[in-house]
């Protein structure tokens, strides 16, 4: 049985270094025929696109922001299965080919494939019944269940806010990630935009 392709998403202001190793990796998934990058801040690219044959460079005359980046790449995305990305995170992508993706579910990252837990690589989908830290380094979801975050939500809060609106939520375990996780959102630059967001997820619980 043939499975559907995957348009990946991920929102970029180049601040993170797992990209080049990320992007490659991607590259070599066959099931994979579209990598969408959000570009937030083109002048400062330090990777050359120009070597790889499926990605779609979007560039944003500003920062929009994380969240309507998720809403953006979904909205573009050519294939049905979307898995949004980040820019600082890196694992190995081969789980890609063989995950399956039902209606009205979101996959994400089980807090254990962190450090400092050790797993071995082993992908397996779990239930998942709160959202741990790290649970939104990947979203895997069928396009067509995708809920548009609010567009006053610009940085934070996107994943829960997601993570509400799905009626099946569930994690990969046995993924092991590197990441530095936040490395362009916590910078001290956003810290006004964070505590707006903050505000304003108030009134979605």
């Amino acid at each position: 049985m043939s499975l559907n392709k995957i348009s990946v998403v991920i929102p970029t202001m180049w601040t993170g270094d797992q990209l080049h190793k990320l992007l490659p990796s991607l590259e070599s998934i066959d099931r994979i025929d579209e990598i969408i990058i959000i570009d937030n801040d083109f002048k400062n690219i330090n990777i050359d696109l120009s070597n790889f044959s499926k990605i779609n460079h979007i560039k944003m005359d500003e920062n929009i922001y994380v969240n309507p980046a998720w809403n953006l790449g979904t909205k573009i995305a050519k294939n049905e299965i979307v898995a949004l990305l980040q820019d600082d995170t890196f694992f190995k992508t081969d789980f890609l080919e063989s995950i399956v993706v039902d209606d009205d579910c979101l996959i994400g990252v089980d807090r254990k494939n962190f450090p400092p837990f050790q797993v071995e690589y082993d992908p397996k989908i779990i239930e998942c019944h709160e959202r741990d830290w790290g649970y939104a380094t990947i979203l895997i979801y069928k396009k067509s269940s995708y809920v548009e975050i609010p567009e006053d939500l610009k940085i934070w809060f996107g994943d829960d806010y997601l993570f509400r609106k799905f009626k099946c939520r569930l994690s990969i375990l046995g993924l092991p990630m590197e990441t530095k996780m936040s490395v362009t959102s916590m910078l001290p630059s956003f810290n006004d935009v964070r505590n707006q967001d903050e505000k304003n997820y108030e009134k979605y619980k």
